[in-house]
């Protein structure tokens, strides 16, 4: 039987995608870092993965890719 398109709509499978995105783009972040050899303190990992707003995520992602420091992913 297949599953009505609107399942994929509702609150919570909606919710759950966009969690599932985060951890993967959170899991990228911190690989990225240490493959730059940044470290990440235990408060940076925190606010890290307290992070579920996407457009934050990149942002660090894309500074990641380039960043000298933590401080300069975090940068405002």
């Amino acid at each position: 039987m297949p599953v009505p398109s609107s399942f994929f709509h509702r609150d919570p499978s909606m919710r759950l995608r966009a969690e599932g995105r985060a951890d993967a783009r959170i899991e990228d972040l911190l690989l990225v870092l240490d493959a730059r050899g940044i470290s990440v303190s235990q408060d940076a990992l925190d606010l890290i993965a307290a992070c579920l707003e996407q457009e934050t995520l990149r942002l660090w992602l894309r500074r990641a890719a380039t960043a000298d420091t933590l401080d300069d992913v975090f940068a405002d």
